[in-house]
């Protein structure tokens, strides 16, 4: 009952909040749709491997995003990684010959899409934003399915029975995590939430080598080894710094546990004075 109770006050909070959030659920939409657009091109067209570097580039491009946008500062590991980061690309896109522009394109709208999300903060629960951002999004989905039906090129219902309802589940595989990974960010810790974000890009490189036999040249081995670096770097440095916080909470606590204990003390000693 609680729960619901609280649903429907960020329900609440979302419309009274009127055109800011509703816009800013707008340029959401905008921004995830365009996202999935690019991956589901990246992983049709043989570029698996590409897509996996966007999501493992994806952390540190919002925490660029931060100090660019938030005005949030970095510490030395943070920086270095990011440098490092960045180097990978460029490398890769000066020796190999050509910019890595899937995985920036997917790195930089799910980043931009974490920033406007937000902005909107807890006026809404994940649930609600996640439908918002749907039903905006479903006239344009309507409309590319049109398209394609126009053309003859739809295979949603003349492929088979197999073929829609595997392409019906993706809709539901696409949802789930999304929602359960905006569920924890706000309920477990910062290092834990960014190590479980490079979950995902692993799986993705492991089967773009392994079941889709995408191969890498030397160059962009270099390039993804330095990505990789800066993933351990910026690992290192949320877990070391989510340890120190929880170390200073603990002496906070202590310490005012510790005052309430002297006050206790002092108030007992009054009174029998009196």
């Amino acid at each position: 009952m609680t729960q619901r109770v609280a649903a429907d006050k960020n329900s609440a909070g979302l419309l009274a909040t009127g055109y800011p959030s509703i816009f800013a659920l707008t340029i959401a939409s905008l921004l995830i749709g365009c996202n999935w657009l690019l991956y589901v091109l990246a992983t049709t067209s043989g570029h698996t491997l590409d897509a996996s570097l966007g999501y493992f580039m994806n952390p540190l491009v919002s925490v660029l995003l931060g100090v660019i946008f938030l005005g949030e500062r970095l510490r030395f590991m943070q920086w270095t990684a990011v440098g490092i980061a960045a180097s990978g690309v460029i490398a890769m896109s000066v020796l190999y010959g050509h910019v890595p522009w899937i995985g920036l394109g997917l790195a930089t709208t799910f980043g931009l899409y974490g920033l406007v999300k937000s902005k909107v903060g807890k006026r809404a629960t994940p649930l609600h934003s996640f439908a918002v951002e749907s039903a905006l999004l479903a006239p344009l989905a309507a409309a590319c399915m049109a398209f394609l039906a126009f053309r003859g090129s739809m295979t949603l219902f003349s492929t088979g029975a197999a073929h829609f309802w595997i392409l019906a589940a993706s809709g539901i595989v696409t949802a789930v995590p999304l929602l359960l990974f905006a569920d924890a960010a706000s309920k477990l810790p910062l290092s834990v939430v960014g190590m479980v974000q490079y979950i995902n890009p692993t799986i993705q490189f492991l089967i773009a080598l392994f079941i889709f036999d995408e191969r890498l040249a030397p160059m962009e081995w270099a390039g993804y080894i330095a990505v990789w670096i800066a993933c351990i770097l910026f690992t290192f440095d949320a877990v070391n710094s989510s340890r120190v916080t929880r170390r200073a909470e603990k002496i906070q606590d202590v310490a005012a546990t510790g005052s309430l204990g002297i006050i206790d003390i002092d108030r007992a000693d009054r009174s029998d004075h009196c």
